[in-house]
């Protein structure tokens, strides 16, 4: 009897087995990518995991929609998002879609270590048009960046803008596809992994 059972809970250890490795693969590709390179598109609309809200949150209105697109506006320089990672990155592309009539430039920033200056702004280059929309994208060197508590943080800019009826309108800011590129996984990757706190 002890035999036939052990033969019908064989497969499901075996599943239970491939199951647990499984997920632990998953969680391991999530924060560090087995290829080196991690891929992100939000809208800012959840606020959660790897990227964050765009804050000060008195500088940015609720989602909104447009054109066949959500955004948050923009109404007040500078405002600024997080981007965790368990592990650091080398290097970070940054595309956006946005509507900015203003007729102020939008740049992005990526804050810098303490001593220097706060940000490097960076103007969108390859841009092209989509509609009322704007596509365009910045690089970035994270070797030169803050990278503190286990995030890099980064700014969109437009001088001059702000809530006064004389102030230059709104910038809507609608979706951003980050590229994080590292060097391939490599086991030690694996401490990182269990001695920093996971993002939320």
């Amino acid at each position: 009897m002890k035999e036939k059972m052990s033969r019908l809970t064989l497969p499901w250890r075996i599943f239970l087995v491939i199951a647990v490795s499984a997920l632990c693969a998953y969680v391991v590709n999530y924060h560090i990518p087995f290829t080196g390179v991690k891929t992100i598109e939000t809208n800012f609309q959840a606020g959660k995991g790897i990227v964050s809200h765009l804050y000060p949150v008195a500088r940015v209105r609720d989602m909104a929609f447009a054109d066949g697109r959500s955004y948050r506006p923009m109404i007040e320089d500078p405002v600024y998002f997080d981007v965790r990672t368990v592990v650091p990155y080398k290097r970070m592309r940054i595309g956006l879609m946005y509507n900015n009539k203003t007729g102020i430039p939008l740049k992005i920033g990526m804050k810098l270590p303490d001593g220097g200056p706060d940000f490097e702004l960076r103007v969108l280059e390859n841009e092209t048009s989509e509609g009322e929309w704007t596509r365009g994208s910045a690089s970035f060197d994270l070797s030169d960046a803050s990278y503190y508590n286990s995030k890099y943080t980064f700014a969109f800019s437009v001088p001059g803008l702000r809530t006064e009826n004389t102030g230059a309108g709104e910038v809507r800011l609608s979706r951003i596809t980050l590229t994080l590129e590292r060097e391939p996984f490599e086991w030690n990757d694996i401490a990182s992994l269990w001695k920093q706190k996971l993002p939320k």
